[in-house]
């Protein structure tokens, strides 16, 4: 084990030099994943694999690092993908819900607005918390669909809040940053807006302030055009 760490690390040493390519310099990372026999695999095919899932499992820690296979990660590593298959089938049968939280003007205490919270029960595993199966759906690519999902049915259920009677100011939503990547995310919101009869003013986007602080020029240029 020490000597593979070791040589991983030379080839990141390598890999890590500066190269010239069409007069731009690049500047290359690896990520490495590393198993060995017995814990690893006993067999050349297993062996391959179990790195493999060891190299998906460094880019996911932040890439340009090496990580070595563990019969325990590669259980969690099962965990997560029988969880990640049962997400996907929530989100094609539209399992997942939505829980609304009252916002509440600290001053006058009049109702502000609602908060959407997405929530999800498997009949497997339980309540997920949120803040695993988010993740879980940035990982897998899933995120834009619950994003969208969740847009619809706030815009929906305010829709008719307001058809019976309730005066509810606004519902908010949350959105995944990997969503304002989305050029197209403006326009579906202002067609969930005028399919619900909603005007802007009654739904609010809301993001991290973490996320804000990794958003690039296309990312502020997309929350633009859904503030306008």
């Amino acid at each position: 084990a020490h000597g593979a760490a070791l040589r991983a690390d030379q080839i990141r040493h390598v890999l890590a030099q500066p190269i010239e390519v069409v007069e731009q310099e690049l500047n290359l990372t690896v990520s490495m994943g590393i198993s060995h026999y017995p814990d690893g695999g006993a067999n050349r095919e297993d062996l391959l694999a179990n790195a493999k899932a060891a190299m998906y499992r460094a880019k996911r820690a932040g890439g340009d690092r090496s990580q070595f296979f563990s019969p325990h990660q590669d259980r969690m590593l099962q965990t997560r993908l029988q969880l990640g298959a049962a997400l996907r089938r929530a989100i094609a049968q539209q399992t997942l819900r939505l829980h609304y939280q009252p916002q509440v003007h600290a001053g006058s205490g009049l109702l502000h607005g609602m908060e959407a919270l997405a929530r999800w029960h498997d009949d497997s595993v339980g309540e997920v918390s949120p803040e695993v199966f988010i993740e879980l759906a940035e990982d897998l690519g899933l995120i834009e669909a619950i994003d969208h999902w969740a847009l619809r049915e706030a815009c929906l259920q305010l829709a008719q809040w307001r058809a019976d009677g309730l005066a509810i100011p606004s519902v908010s939503v949350n959105l995944s940053p990997h969503h304002f990547r989305d050029a197209a995310l403006p326009d579906f919101i202002a067609g969930l807006l005028s399919e619900a009869g909603l005007p802007g003013s009654s739904l609010t986007v809301e993001i991290t302030e973490n996320s804000m602080l990794t958003m690039d020029v296309q990312m502020i240029d997309v929350a633009r055009r859904i503030r306008a």
